[in-house]
């Protein structure tokens, strides 16, 4: 408190008023309170370089011997208590942009960057024209009395115009050293020493950032530094929360290495992140809003790679979710992952002042954003004439920005040309600034009516928008494009018909396209990246870029073909013009289906050829495609009792839920067009058929609340299977017949199972019952008659934390074939384990239970007729995921071979976790459930064959345990 009322007194910022002095005053003069703020200097280094432990290796007792506590006191004037009586307050503090245009200046001339803190900066503005009485702090200062009353000499920290004092300050003296501020950029300076530029620099509050070279421009720097107490950084330092380094050829790099690594991942409960569609709760809004702030300012700074990803999560602020916070944390991932990245200022011999040329880029996709707006972004910099030559051109990245259209786009091209006229208007703003460097003292007006403004550089990757700038037929119908075009054509000059070569603006590949990561998540980020590590770019694609493309091309071309061999088929079987369908099937097959799908993968008595696998004894026929379905035709089963209990009238009989072409509605069945390939059949089950009788428990497969039972079709038999429906995928449910719990019974009229569960007392608080009624339901529906074993082993996946499982098994096990008397009451009992006594008796109330339920019989569980037919290959295309079911080991290996990142999807206990918990995101999927030859499971002459992934594990223990 000392050193700062020192530095009062040195300022002579406060005068102590004399008795005779405070007689004076003005009876209404008001007196404004002050107080002590207490930090420690190193409390935010000492933060980071803990953030930075995992990296550097220091400990915690390093770290604090290297930023030891040390305490500040600052003596503040409470603000708020002061009269707002016109007393001005804006002060202008130097932009983004302005920051790397002085980078670039000092890279170009190779001159020294320099960073300078002025001390105590508030208290040097002298002069203040009002009245401002304060009373001391408590304590108060040393020497002060707490009775004393003080009166400002000049602005003080807190009060309303402080900053804009200490600005007015520094542009004097900055003004009086010959230093002229840019008409363009406030608090961008620049020094000429007979009209040629000698420095630049830049003003944000107190910090000072400049470059500069000469007599001149050291002296007007050593003038400031002892007339403002200007403190000197040079060579690697912080600035605003950057760290910069100039390096020894002269580069200059820019990174926030220990911002990135203090970010915090956004917490989750476990079970809000089974919801994604859930809104956050007021505390997790908050953290959601403290998170993209944090990112927006790295992003803005030195990473304009996310800039999309904070834009877009900026745009759900009015309604967050769970899926926007799960996209947020994604973000920090990434930069987590690429902590150490650079933006490098690179000098190159080819770029001077005078032949640097502005270069902007810009993309937008349309409708891709909240209402059906379009997000638009661009990247605006300096380079060369040679910038579309095909080669490696120097490129100085100054700005990046990416933000939504505020008005909604009629078209793509409507969105193009916005985000494009946004983008010449962000570079005409640089080339003005250049303009202003190499002429000064010309006004704006005369540089704009005058001068020749230089050539500005427009590239996008829209061919139609492309050829509606350089053409002079074909324009648009929509008149506001009409309008939004002429404009562009305006800021990238006219076109005087001398040369019909003239390009007003550039057509780029998308590979090569700055821009593309700033208009939609998930895109590609080295291109930007590299531009901003390397400082240089090319036109022309790379080589592995147009081998990506050609991938895409053939990609294409496969769905192309799939849709042709699908219409085919259905042709075929509808038996319209059938021998010329199956001309055309083979034709199909064997040109753009075969070209995309064939492979080396020749099986042992088959063969390829001509895109038709056939086997050399057989006649040879078409390889089976997977048939295209739309979504909402995607049949998910036969859920019986949807409508749950109905006023206590009992469940919906026969209600059937058909999203298929294969069967008619029936019942109270819904048609369902809501649904996604990367559901899973609980969320369906709950969220979207109102089932909440089906349970979400630990969502990892676990606990069995979610239990279900799932009945196909198999090789002519009804097969029964409980699943947990918590990771089933919805689209592995197609062709099936699904039973949840309020399909089976009701309180008046409950199964057999539920009754005995209940009256056996193997429910308590009742949560994972629905999952063991289902459980043990499944069981029944395999078998009329169980055995012990095959009882207790049904439970294998049901976790219960009340009941210790004897009641849930005394219930279950009344359904057992193999029974003995009671030696007591002569009734039927379950058998007793060998270690228990034959003669134990059991109690009354078992005992009337069990004579109750002596002539109840187990009704056989139903199939539907219709679904009494072979799987078919299915293809379902969703917003996020393309899921396959091949029926055939040569079409699983044709779709591999097509889609190589594709994820194979058994059980999905594993890929489910992935998906759900470990935020991984798999574009195309491929079930192999429904592939016979994985399914095969057999012993013949000594010799066992294991299909593979499509033999479950039960099937083995069945067959040969």
């Amino acid at each position: 408190m000392e050193k700062e009322w020192n530095s009062f007194k040195k300022f002579s910022a406060v005068e102590i008023l004399s008795e005779s002095q405070i007689a004076a005053l003005p009876q209404d003069a008001e007196i404004v309170n002050t107080r002590w703020v207490h930090t420690d200097k190193n409390q935010k280094p000492r933060l980071m370089a803990g953030a930075m432990r995992r990296r550097t290796g220091k400990s915690e007792a390093q770290i604090k011997k290297e930023y030891p506590f040390e305490a500040k006191s600052r003596m503040v004037v409470i603000g708020c208590q002061e009269k707002d009586t016109g007393i001005r307050s804006d002060s202008p503090t130097a932009s983004l942009l302005a920051f790397n245009f002085v980078t670039c200046l000092s890279v170009i001339f190779q001159w020294i960057l320099e960073a300078y803190d002025a001390s105590t900066a508030y208290l040097q503005s002298q002069g203040i024209a009002r009245l401002l009485l304060l009373r001391p702090p408590r304590p108060p200062p040393p020497g002060v009395s707490p009775h004393d009353l003080l009166r400002a000499k000049g602005s003080i920290y807190g009060t309303r115009d402080a900053g804009r004092s200490w600005w007015k300050k520094l542009f004097k003296a900055l003004q009086r050293l010959g230093w002229v501020m840019s008409k363009l950029e406030a608090a961008l300076f620049y020094l000429f020493d007979s009209e040629v530029l000698v420095g630049a620099l830049v003003a944000h509050v107190d910090d000072l950032y400049s470059t500069g070279t000469g007599k001149k421009y050291e002296e007007s720097l050593k003038v400031l530094e002892k007339e403002i107490y200007l403190k000197r950084k040079v060579g690697d330092f912080r600035f605003c929360g950057k760290n910069v380094k100039q390096n020894q050829d002269g580069s200059v790099s820019l990174d926030q290495i220990d911002a990135i690594e203090s970010l915090e991942y956004m917490v989750l409960q476990k079970n809000r992140r089974v919801m994604p569609n859930a809104p956050l709760n007021e505390d997790e809004k908050s953290a959601f809003r403290g998170l993209i702030g944090s990112l927006g300012w790295i992003a803005r700074q030195t990473r304009p790679d996310v800039l999309v990803n904070v834009s877009l999560a900026s745009q759900t602020m009015g309604n967050p979710t769970i899926k926007d916070v799960v996209e947020l944390n994604k973000v920090v991932k990434v930069l987590k992952e690429s902590y150490d990245f650079k933006w490098n200022f690179v000098p190159s011999s080819n770029l001077t002042l005078e032949n640097a040329v502005v270069f902007c880029m810009a993309d937008s996709s349309f409708a891709n954003t909240t209402k059906l707006r379009s997000q638009c972004g661009y990247v605006v910099g300096l380079t060369t004439a040679d910038f579309t030559s095909g080669y490696d051109t120097p490129v100085m990245i100054l700005e990046a920005y990416s933000g939504s259209i505020k008005r909604v786009c009629r078209s793509t091209l409507a969105a193009e040309t916005n985000g494009f006229l946004t983008a010449t208007e962000a570079a005409d703003y640089v080339r003005m600034l250049l303009l202003e460097v190499k002429h000064p003292g010309v006004s704006m007006v005369d540089l704009d009516r005058f001068y020749l403004k230089g050539l500005l550089i427009a590239l996008t990757d829209a061919k139609s928008l492309e050829a509606t700038l350089n053409k002079d037929a074909g324009q648009p119908a929509d008149k506001r494009v009409k309008i939004l075009v002429s404009q562009v054509k305006e800021f990238l000059g006219g076109d005087s018909y001398e040369d019909d070569g003239s390009v007003r603006c550039h057509w780029c590949d998308t590979s090569q396209m700055l821009a593309d990561v700033l208009t939609k998540a998930g895109c590609e980020r080295e291109p930007l990246l590299d531009a901003m590590t390397t400082g240089k770019w090319r036109l022309k694609p790379s080589a592995e870029a147009e081998e990506t493309k050609q991938k895409i091309r053939d990609g294409r071309r496969r769905r192309k073909a799939e849709k042709q061999y699908s219409e085919t088929l259905l042709r075929q079987r509808s038996g319209l013009d059938g021998a010329a369908a199956s001309s055309t099937a083979a034709e199909v097959g064997g040109s753009s289906f075969a070209e995309n799908f064939q492979g080396p993968f020749v099986r042992r008595g088959q063969a390829y050829e001509d895109g038709i696998y056939f086997s050399r004894t057989e006649a040879a026929k078409p390889a089976t495609a997977p048939e295209e379905r739309p979504l909402s035709r995607l049949l998910v089963g036969d859920f019986e009792a949807l409508g749950k209990y109905l006023g206590g009238r009992g469940p919906v009989e026969n209600a059937v839920v058909v999203l298929c072409e294969r069967q008619t509605c029936q019942g109270s069945g819904r048609f369902r067009q809501d649904a996604e390939p990367h559901h899973t059949l609980l969320w369906f089950l709950r969220e979207r058929l109102g089932l909440t009788g089906t349970k979400l428990g630990c969502g990892e497969g676990g606990c069995g609340a979610c239990t279900v039972t799932v009945a196909m079709f198999q090789d002519g038999v009804v097969v029964h299977r409980a699943v947990n429906a918590c990771l089933a995928p919805l689209c592995s449910v197609d062709g099936c017949h699904v039973t949840t719990v309020e399909g089976i019974g009701t309180s008046n009229k409950p199964h057999p199972v539920q009754r005995r569960v209940a009256e056996l007392h193997g429910s308590q608080c009742g949560f994972c019952t629905p999952g063991i009624v289902m459980s043990l339901y499944t069981t029944l529906c395999r078998t009329s008659k169980p055995t012990l074993s095959e009882i207790e082993s049904s439970f294998d996946g049901n976790l219960c934390r009340c009941t210790g499982y004897r009641p849930i098994l005394d219930a279950a096990k009344t359904f057992v074939c193999d029974k003995e008397k009671c030696p007591s009451s002569g009734l039927d009992v379950p058998p007793q384990r060998p270690e228990q006594e034959k003669d134990v008796k059991i109690c009354s109330t078992t005992a009337d239970v069990l004579k109750n339920l002596a002539d109840e019989k187990v009704q056989e569980a139903s199939f539907p007729e219709a679904l009494k037919t072979q799987l078919e290959p299915l293809k379902v295309t969703g917003t996020k995921v393309t899921w396959y079911r091949p029926t055939d080991l040569a079409t699983l290996l044709m779709l591999k071979k097509a889609e190589p990142k594709a994820k194979m999807v058994a059980g999905n206990t594993e890929v489910g976790i992935e998906t759900k918990f470990k935020q991984c995101e798999y574009g195309t999927m491929i079930s192999t459930s429904a592939v016979a030859e994985l399914q095969e499971l057999s012993i013949r002459n000594g010799v066992m064959t294991i299909g593979g992934v499509g033999c479950r594990l039960w099937r083995f223990s069945s067959e040969f345990w």
